[in-house]
């Protein structure tokens, strides 16, 4: 019953290969990432963050590959939507923290990574913070890797709320604050270079 379960997890989350993030793609951005692509990169960022800050890696990294899993169930609703009231304040969080609920509990250890997805979602320890500050510093990089790879859609990816401000508005930890200010000095820098060819 165990494996069952498990190869239903692992079936269910394999959706998120194939899901593309709507904040892409409401903006124009064809071929968009998927959720799993954000997910991965986010915890390799968690990663390098985690040994430079003297955290728990292994934490910070499972809370990062775990932050997305309920959108298998719940969908990719994008803060976008909220901004533009076209969702319900909290209705993403609800919708997202059943399926957290009916995701994990298929696994033998189910609660405890319902809890790493819950404190990532509470954003209180440094493990969390780190997560939440690599899954925002994540979406700055592919943002301005769109914008290199699609100049003509560059208003739409600035347009509010813009991704580059809104992630330095959310960024809790001095580290992340200060690989962001390199990446926005760098992507208009590359930017420049790359319409000069």
């Amino acid at each position: 019953m165990a494996v069952e379960k498990t190869l239903q997890f692992l079936r269910e989350t394999g959706k998120l290969k194939l899901q593309r993030r709507k904040g892409w793609t409401q903006r124009g951005v064809p071929s968009a990432e998927s959720i799993s692509d954000h997910c991965w990169r986010t915890a390799l960022i968690a990663l390098l963050a985690a040994k430079q800050l003297k955290a728990d890696a292994g934490k910070a990294v499972s809370m990062a590959l775990l932050h997305d899993v309920p959108e298998a169930r719940a969908g990719d609703i994008p803060f976008l939507s909220e901004w533009k009231g076209k969702a319900r304040p909290g209705h993403r969080q609800k919708l997202e923290a059943k399926a957290a609920r009916g995701l994990f509990g298929l696994l033998p250890a189910g609660r405890k990574y319902e809890k790493l997805w819950k404190e990532f979602e509470h954003g209180k320890s440094i493990e969390a913070k780190i997560a939440r500050d690599a899954d925002q510093l994540e979406m700055a990089l592919q943002a301005l890797e769109y914008e290199r790879r699609y100049p003509k859609l560059k208003k739409r990816l600035r347009a509010p709320p813009a991704f580059l401000e809104s992630v330095g508005e959310r960024l809790q930890l001095p580290w992340f604050k200060r690989l962001l200010r390199s990446l926005e000095k760098g992507g208009r820098t590359a930017l420049k270079s790359h319409r000069s060819k």
